[in-house]
């Protein structure tokens, strides 16, 4: 959707979403530029889950 003249026009989508993401991430990997930014964290309730 985008607005025009006042109005919310419907558009055609133009690519699908994450169109291309998979092959990015093996090229990132490739790279060896996968780190992680943040590191692990652990949630609130990590001690309530079982494996």
């Amino acid at each position: 959707m985008e607005p025009k003249n006042d109005a919310a026009v419907s558009c055609k989508q133009i690519e699908t979403t994450r169109e291309g993401w998979a092959e990015a991430s093996k090229d990132i990997a490739e790279a060896g530029d996968d780190a992680l930014l943040v590191g692990e964290f652990a949630n609130s309730s990590d001690a309530e889950l079982s494996w």
